[in-house]
């Protein structure tokens, strides 16, 4: 159900359903995302026309929280004032969000955003699999997302078609490309978030290809202003040169040490 293009014949509706169907348009209607400021480079990936997305980021730098913001979009149908028409995609859809696993990527990462950002009064339901895990969420606009892991067969991820899909952090690459294949029956977006710790294929495949349709940006711990310099620093002095390039500004840490 498309709540911004409702219509239903009232008449087959009993007055509690009618009720329901009230309070839900209500809720939707004041569901507001202008509050979410995100800083430069943050907007500079949500006005990104381009398919495919990569953000390298340092531990800490806001990475996730704008690729879930950006999800959290898609899936509800609502968007900032500042969110370009041409990159939103019209509800409902049908989006994919893979984690590194259950226990800390979503548990511990991703949970927190969905909690703060996607009201609880617009989630129609949540299926979970045998473990207690999410593993599709329903919403009242007739949209949905799967919750995926790293550690799923590769089965779960092969016959997926959808109109976009987000990996937080470095997928293996056979899982990528099942995705990838998924989001061409709706010529549908895909964006990763990662550390570039693991996966060095992802610099081949997207910032080097040159025929793909695809747009990537790199940002450091320092690009966020919510958490001082002071922090950062007695992060960055245990760190190897090695790895400050990755966990601090973004880079991959297989070529760490090359001279262009």
């Amino acid at each position: 159900m498309n709540l911004e293009n409702l219509k239903i014949n009232l008449n087959n509706l009993s007055n509690i359903d009618i009720d329901a169907l009230y309070e839900d348009l209500v809720l939707y209607s004041e569901l507001d995302f202008n509050n979410w400021k995100p800083y430069p480079k943050q907007l500079d990936f949500h006005k990104s026309l381009k398919k495919g997305r990569l953000i390298l980021g340092g531990n800490r730098s806001g990475k996730t929280q704008v690729a879930a913001m950006e999800s959290i979009f898609h899936a509800t149908g609502k968007y900032p004032d500042w969110y370009p028409e041409e990159g939103k995609i019209a509800s409902p859809n049908f989006g994919r969000i893979v984690v590194t696993d259950y226990g800390k990527g979503f548990a511990s990462v991703l949970k927190p955003k969905i909690d703060q950002w996607l009201p609880k009064s617009i989630i129609k339901g949540i299926k979970k699999n045998h473990e207690g895990w999410p593993e599709r969420y329903y919403l009242k606009n007739g949209s949905s997302f799967d919750i995926c892991t790293h550690q799923q067969e590769q089965d779960v991820f092969e016959g997926w078609s959808g109109n976009w899909a987000w990996f937080d952090e470095p997928p293996p690459r056979d899982k990528y490309i099942a995705c990838l294949r998924g989001t061409v029956d709706f010529d549908g977006r895909m964006w990763i978030t990662a550390t570039p710790i693991t996966e060095p294929w992802l610099y081949d495949e997207i910032m080097l290809n040159t025929e793909r349709d695809a747009w990537h940006i790199a940002v450091s711990m320092y690009d966020n202003p919510y958490i001082s310099a002071k922090s950062i620093k007695e992060f960055e002095v245990s760190l190897t040169d090695e790895e400050k390039e990755a966990r601090i500004f973004g880079k991959f840490l297989h070529l760490s040490g090359r001279i262009y």
